[in-house]
């Protein structure tokens, strides 16, 4: 949904109002969780294991083998995003001194929303404890630990394609990986542009203003993903924020003009400090000129310093998986 409004009171006062706001529902799958090298060991009295395998551990007396698989008949990993996106945006601009002079003040306001879930994501605790099936001794196949089949523990077979009892697999999917993330950014912006003086090539036209910009990101994550105990990463919640208070400047000087091989020489430069509630102060700049020689021939040159501060993930993000 979108939506915009703008009222001219006069030439020197126009309101501009806009709003956004989107939703979009994503599931996506990829691959299933696996098991390699000496992950998944089965024991010699799986009751699951075939006849002529389980004598084979008995001729060669091995307390049982390491089992390397994709788990595909237990379904695919994957996420589910329900994602909200709203911004507000509330500007007013004009002319001022005859129409020689233009400004604008803007406040922008942006929040973002989504509720994550981590499909098929295996319990890994259940998993071993489910793979780790034994006899009972009365015919029935359970699985070994007393305190697992108290917690309502199924067996599950996985010693061959679409063994497995659906209850099984669903005891050992994780329905409460979910996650929460929201972000939201708040900007105040304004400037004034326009000519200060003349030179004999033409006007020297600036642009003066300041910008204020605050960002905030919180992740909170399921306590069972918290833990490291699903086969989806071990990841830690994150909250935090900063702000950057900015004033640039820009010109644009007209030096020479219809002289020959000069058709236009004008230099270009600008300038930007900003204050970081993170990293301090920064100095970002450009200047360069345009050079037309003749109509047909036309130089530049550019030479500019810019800095990246780090963003909220790359300073705040706790140790993850």
């Amino acid at each position: 949904l979108y939506g915009r409004v703008r009222y001219e009171f006069n030439e020197s006062f126009v309101l501009t109002a806009e709003g956004k706001y989107t939703r979009n529902q994503v599931e996506s799958f990829g691959q299933p969780t696996f098991d390699f090298f000496t992950d998944l060991f089965i024991s010699a009295d799986n009751p699951f294991i075939q006849p002529d395998l389980a004598q084979a551990l008995a001729d060669e007396g091995a307390g049982g083998f390491f089992l390397q698989r994709f788990h595909e008949d237990l379904g695919l990993r994957g996420e589910e995003h329900d994602r909200e996106t709203a911004r507000l945006v509330v500007a007013l601009d004009g002319n001022f001194f005859g129409d020689t002079w233009t400004y604008q003040v803007s406040a922008n306001y942006g929040e973002f929303n989504n509720d994550g879930t981590a499909l098929n994501n295996r319990n890994n605790i259940k998993f071993l404890n489910a793979v780790d099936a034994v006899d009972d001794g009365n015919g029935n196949i359970v699985c070994r630990d007393p305190e697992a089949v108290a917690d309502g523990c199924l067996p599950l077979n996985i010693l061959g394609e679409n063994l497995a009892d659906p209850a099984a697999i669903d005891y050992i999917m994780e329905r409460g990986s979910t996650w929460e993330e929201e972000l939201t950014q708040t900007v105040f912006n304004g400037y004034i542009a326009g000519p200060v003086f003349d030179l004999p090539a033409g006007s020297v036209e600036t642009v003066l203003g300041a910008e204020y910009r605050k960002e905030e990101s919180r992740v909170e994550w399921a306590e069972i993903i918290k833990s490291g105990d699903t086969f989806f990463n071990a990841l830690a919640d994150t909250d935090a924020d900063y702000d950057v208070s900015e004033v640039f400047m820009e010109a644009s000087i007209p030096v020479v003009a219809d002289v020959t091989a000069f058709e236009s020489f004008v230099i270009d430069a600008a300038v930007r400090l900003s204050d970081y509630s993170t990293i301090g102060n920064t100095t970002t700049w450009k200047l360069g000129f345009d050079w037309r020689v003749v109509e047909d021939l036309r130089l530049r040159l550019t030479s500019s310093e810019a800095v990246r501060a780090p963003n909220i993930s790359e300073l705040f993000d706790p140790q993850q998986q």
